[in-house]
């Protein structure tokens, strides 16, 4: 880590929509962004030599909102002489329509797939915002947008490709982009585990169990190794969950041994990463209208 490098975290989380698409609902998408920010934010000081957070749920996390908070994050990146780190994390539902990529903010106008396409975060559009902070860091995305199964007030089914969400953004200079799922696989989140399953693993792995080489720090490799291996994991007896990635650095990220509060800590230690969720009976939900799977 060069000296005097600076972690920009924005952290955005809709779990409940406004009254244009007050169908769309979410359980933990908005504790997720709270969660990831929460043990960043907290923790990393030791490693950088300042952090900064921006945190976007529910009804801040508006188009205009989101698109504020990157430009306040490039600003401060450009001033960082290339040394700093930015970390973007986004959890909420997302929506593929006639081959544009959507992110849906809590404004977002979901009565129709048109109303989408002119109210919503377009991929292309988010891409280069990107593409501008990789010009002056390093920049982590963290993706939970795959949300197959969503619709339309009026009907129409929204669908959700993880494949192609990261696809959208391959090919940034300095841009390492992770999504929640793979293909056209569903995102889940679980009351056992009170967030999704990404952030759920995401957590752990800024703990020390990323940590494979016992350093002190989690490195891009270990964050992605541990991140392929545990999802699936957790997931298994759900419906298998795979993360997609396009990774564009290698480097140190974080301190290893983040925070975790206590209860937290208990209920990510009472499921069995290695093995599966073992004998955990919680529900699952598919993050597509908060719709609940049979229990397994």
């Amino acid at each position: 880590m060069a000296p005097g490098a600076r972690l920009h975290v924005l952290s955005v989380g809709v779990s409940k929509y406004g009254d244009k698409a007050s169908h769309l609902r979410l359980d933990y998408a908005a504790k997720d962004a709270q969660d990831v920010i929460s043990a960043l934010i907290n923790t990393q000081s030791g490693l950088y030599a300042d952090v900064s957070s921006q945190e976007l749920k529910d009804t801040s996390a508006t188009r205009i909102g989101v698109f504020q908070a990157l430009d306040t994050m490039t600003a401060n990146m450009q001033r960082g002489a290339g040394r700093d780190v930015a970390v973007l994390m986004f959890s909420g539902h997302g929506a593929l329509i006639e081959g544009e990529y959507y992110l849906l903010p809590h404004d977002v106008d979901a009565r129709t797939p048109e109303a989408i396409t002119t109210s919503a975060i377009e991929v292309s559009t988010l891409r280069k915002r990107l593409a501008k902070l990789g010009e002056s860091g390093r920049v982590l995305v963290l993706l939970d947008a795959c949300r197959s199964g969503a619709a339309t007030a009026s009907g129409s089914a929204l669908a959700g490709d993880g494949g192609l969400l990261r696809t959208a953004l391959m090919g940034l200079a300095n841009v390492t982009v992770l999504t929640s799922s793979n293909s056209n696989q569903l995102s889940y989140e679980s009351k056992e585990w009170e967030n999704g399953a990404f952030t759920k693993v995401l957590l752990r792995a800024f703990g020390k169990d990323a940590d494979a080489d016992r350093n002190g720090l989690v490195s891009t490799t270990e964050l992605t190794s541990y991140l392929s291996d545990q999802l699936p994991r957790l997931t298994q007896n759900k419906g298998r969950q795979e993360p997609a990635m396009e990774i564009r650095f290698q480097s140190e990220l974080f301190v290893s041994g983040l925070w975790l509060e206590k209860s937290q800590a208990e209920r990510v230690d009472g499921l069995d990463f290695d093995n599966g969720p073992g004998n955990a009976q919680g529900r699952a939900t598919c993050r597509s209208r908060g719709s609940t799977l049979p229990q397994l």
